[in-house]
């Protein structure tokens, strides 16, 4: 006898599906399809990073190019020019050294992965639509002269396709780093991922933490991040110690970054102005490391070496200047505005110095003007 309270069986069988054999024209058709659909993604996501990018560097640096390119031709002549890394972008005010030499200055720092190389590649660019500056101040990390290339950072300059064959010095790319360069530039769902989330995800905080830029190039910073320094001394331990460890210890200065300084000096002495070079700053919790003081003994002299081989090459200080840690931005070589403004005038009085007497009478430095300067964002006409 049948139970009464047992439900109605059902067929529990998955019914049976009608698979169409593949054709090639089939496959080309779905293949097609994912091509275009990638396509158009990548290409919405390049429109969107070009007019609201999360990436701070990417923006900097087409901001500094731009200084270059849209002003009128010739305009820019005779201004003095700082190049080098981040450490230059928010450490060296060019109202400072605009007081203190009586001349206009634009800070055309970028970042440390493009090493010498970009600086070199303004300062070309300013001579052929400007003419000369009257000095050039570079200013790196005591890791820039080692570094090599990165094509995820020579990615990123606003450059057109094939620049590093054009400029000088070349850069020097085989096939297979071509290849990662158009998919960093052209592919921003692959390369670019993070600020695409951050753009989608989050809109109403895009550029929100990133100081604007003055007029004549300098990002005065005023938040500290005392974490991101902590983080920054690990890192930089980590580095001083393996390359401490080495057998033999690596050059301070790669030949990429030495032909590069070759060109700076090339300009120099075509046109004749003075370049400068200033260590970056440097925070005491990092600097007090014995490896760091034996790394700076041995770029001091290969830098000595550079003095004796280039007449106008003139180091500024011979050793990093140290700052505490109240002074210190969000790395180990990034420093607040105020500091920055102090810093610079010790730079401008030390070029002053090096350069003797002038006809004209000198106005010194006051940082009370500079942090006004730098709260307005005004730059020199």
């Amino acid at each position: 006898m049948p139970d009464p309270h047992a439900r109605p069986s059902r067929d529990t069988r998955l019914p049976d599906e009608f698979i169409r054999p593949a054709t090639p024209r089939g496959l080309a058709w779905v293949v097609g399809l994912a091509v275009v659909t990638v396509a158009v993604l990548n290409v919405a996501a390049y429109g969107l990073l070009q007019v609201h990018d999360p990436n701070r560097f990417r923006v900097i640096m087409g901001e500094k190019w731009e200084l270059i390119e849209s002003s009128e031709p010739g305009s820019l002549a005779g201004v003095g020019l700082v190049l080098g890394d981040s450490s230059a972008n928010q450490g060296l005010d060019p109202a400072v050294l605009a007081e203190a030499t009586g001349t206009r200055w634009l800070n055309l720092g970028t970042i440390a992965d493009l090493m010498l190389l970009d600086g070199t590649w303004m300062l070309h660019r300013h001579i052929e639509l400007h003419g000369p500056p009257s000095r050039v101040v570079l200013m790196h990390t005591w890791d820039g002269w080692s570094r090599e290339i990165d094509t995820r950072a020579f990615a990123q300059p606003p450059l057109s396709w094939g620049y590093w064959d054009r400029v000088e010095p070349r850069l020097p790319l085989n096939l297979v780093e071509r290849v990662r360069m158009a998919k960093m530039r052209y592919l921003p769902l692959y390369s670019a991922s993070t600020s695409l989330q951050q753009d989608l995800m989050f809109p109403w905080k895009v550029g929100k933490d990133r100081p604007p830029l003055t007029a004549d190039g300098f990002m005065p910073v005023t938040v500290a991040r005392p974490d991101r320094v902590d983080l920054d001394v690990v890192s930089g331990v980590e580095a001083l110690q393996e390359w401490a460890n080495q057998q033999p210890r690596a050059e301070v200065a790669t030949a990429i970054n030495l032909d590069a300084l070759a060109s700076v000096m090339a300009l120099a002495d075509e046109h004749g102005f003075p370049v400068y070079f200033v260590h970056a700053p440097a925070y005491a919790g990092l600097a007090a490391e014995p490896t760091h003081g034996e790394r700076v003994d041995a770029l001091v002299e290969r830098l000595s070496a550079l003095e004796r081989q280039y007449p106008r090459f003139r180091v500024v200080f011979e050793r990093p200047k140290v700052f505490p840690r109240t002074d210190m931005a969000d790395t180990t070589d990034h420093l607040l505005a105020e500091p920055a403004a102090r810093f610079t005038s010790s730079v401008a009085e030390r070029i002053v110095e090096l350069e003797g007497p002038a006809p004209a009478a000198r106005a010194r430095v006051t940082v009370p003007e500079v942090l006004q300067n730098a709260r307005s964002g005004d730059g020199l006409p």
